[in-house]
Order: structure tokens, then sequence, then C-alpha cells
């Protein structure tokens, strides 16, 4: 097993990126029908813009919420926007986009996002998942990154 397999698993239940099929396997035992009826918060997680997204519970649409600019490295901060957000709006679950590759393989970015995703499930008592979120920045618009969360959401909602 190579190093970016060992990784992808270590993510958590959602699934993994299995080299010998090249692509991003989601885990069949997971029942996500309930995701419907619960308030979602999405994340575009990027260097210095963090995009947040959230669908009411009442709702079947992931709207923009807002931007969070933060200077790079600073993870406490972020960790902290996430929580006050997530407190503050009663999110059940957090999803947060996944960069890969246009070829569906994880890269740099996604080392980062995942250590994000690690940090986010030892700090926040909701669930965590991930979603692909190949082309979402080029179908918002290069720096609309609360729009960005919204579609990763609204992806997430739409395929379970």
């Amino acid at each position: 097993m190579d190093g970016y397999t060992k990784r992808w698993r270590a993510l958590g239940s959602l699934g993994a990126y299995t080299r010998s099929n090249k692509r991003w396997l989601r885990n069949p035992n997971q029942d996500m029908s309930k995701i419907k009826g619960m308030r979602l918060l999405g994340i575009d997680y990027g260097e210095t813009h963090i995009g947040f997204a959230f669908k009411p519970e009442d709702s079947k649409l992931a709207v923009p919420h807002q931007i969070f600019d933060r200077k790079p490295g600073d993870r406490e901060a972020l960790i902290d926007e996430v929580k006050d957000i997530v407190d503050e709006l009663e999110v059940e679950m957090v999803i947060v986009g996944l960069p890969l590759t246009l070829q569906g393989k994880p890269d740099k970015m996604c080392d980062r996002v995942a250590l994000f995703i690690h940090d986010l499930r030892k700090n926040i008592s909701v669930r965590v998942d991930q979603e692909d979120e190949r082309m979402t920045t080029r179908m918002a618009g290069k720096h609309a990154h609360d729009l960005s969360a919204a579609i990763i959401l609204q992806t997430y909602i739409d395929t379970n």
C-alpha cells in the first residue's frame, strides 16, 4: 500500500483513494439517507480564503454563508471560526471539499485538507465528511469561495 492510500484510508469512514482502480471510493456501508433533514456546513478550504455554505434542515439547497480570510498556518483561528459557526447555526454535519486532481488523484493540497479535516474531527463535536471538489472554484468564479463551498455542499446533498 502506497503513502497516498494509507493517508486517505486514515481520513475516515467515507472511503479511500486507491491506486489499483485510480479513483475515490465511498464506503458502501455508510447510510446517508438522513442528511436531507440535517443542518449542514460546507467548507471550501484554501490557503488564505475559506468559503462557508449552509443548508438549513428544512431545505434541500445549500446557500453561501461567508468567507473567512486568514493567514497561512494559522489553523487555530480557523478551527475557532468553524466552532463558532457550528454553534451559531446548530450544524449537525460538516462537509469539507477535497481538492482531487482532474484525474481523481490526491495532491499536495489534499494533504493540507487532510490535516484540516483531522484537526476538525479532534476539535468539534459533529461529524466531518469530505466531498470531491474538482472544478467548483471554476464553476463559482475565481474569488467566490463561499459559492464554491455551496457547490461542494450541494453536490454532497445531491449525491447522497
